[in-house]
């Protein structure tokens, strides 16, 4: 198996720029996803660097691929901390395969009705 690149190196320097000027106003610079729960406190631009890096081999440069578009249909989205299953309802709009893991029972008897539901509706168009 290949390493990933975000094993070989990330690019710090380059995503302190990007991040400090995300900073100074959200409003306007904030990213079309939104971050929730424990990655609320990273940025839009380190939370994609970070996914960039974690789903592209290790030949490819991170900041390059930065501005570029990228494709994630045959990725699994996984969230650690499911909650009530909002990002499990998107992915049953996109049709995208999901893991949720959630301690707590009964936030994960909301999200599979909540999931359930989402998934009999019809699918989203995805690039």
């Amino acid at each position: 198996m290949s390493k990933k690149a975000i094993e070989i190196s990330f690019p710090v320097a380059e995503l302190d720029r990007v991040a400090e000027i995300e900073s100074y106003r959200k409003e306007i610079y904030r990213p079309i996803y939104h971050n929730h729960k424990w990655w609320a406190q990273r940025l839009g631009s380190v939370f994609r660097a970070i996914v960039i890096g974690s789903t592209g081999d290790e030949h490819i440069s991170i900041f390059d691929q930065f501005y570029c578009k990228h494709g994630t249909n045959d990725k699994i989205v996984l969230d650690p901390f499911m909650g009530s299953g909002t990002t499990g309802c998107a992915c049953a709009l996109e049709g995208r395969e999901f893991i949720g893991i959630e301690k707590e029972a009964e936030y994960v008897e909301i999200a599979e009705k909540r999931i359930a539901y989402w998934s009999q509706q019809p699918k989203l168009p995805v690039e």
